[in-house]
This record gives C-alpha cells, structure tokens and sequence, in this order.
C-alpha cells in the first residue's frame, strides 16, 4: 500500500499538508492549534483532537488513517 502523502519521505519533520487524505478543513483547524507537522500530530491524543472546533468524526478518521499508513523511525 503506498504512503498517504505526496512523497516517501515523511519524517516528524514533514508539514502536515502533505498528509493527502486530509481535507482543507482538517488541515485548519490543526493549524489553528499549532499542529503543523507529522510528530505534532503523532503526539496528539484522540480526546484532544475531539475538542479542536471544526474538527469532526470524519477528520479524525482522516488523520488516523494517515498516521496508520505511513512508518517512521
């Protein structure tokens, strides 16, 4: 299964907009909670995630889905 971003190089480092499963709106609302990177995301629970405004049970699927797909050391 190919990795869930626009290339194979994803480190902690890579900027959440290259996760392709995530929406617009998804990638907002991280953003506007200072979530801009992979490892910012990696480090966020579910029960933080739930209370970001905008953020729904599909983009939380979203951003598990992409986390799931993709392996860092």
């Amino acid at each position: 299964m190919p990795l869930d971003v626009e290339d194979d190089s994803v480190t902690r480092d890579t900027p959440i907009h290259k996760l392709t499963k995530l929406s617009t709106i998804t990638l907002h609302a991280l953003n506007s909670e200072g979530i801009k990177t992979v490892g910012d995301l990696m480090n966020c629970r579910v029960g933080y995630l739930n209370k970001i405004p905008l953020l729904g049970k599909v983009g939380i699927l979203r951003i598990q889905e992409s986390l799931q797909s993709i392996k860092i050391d």
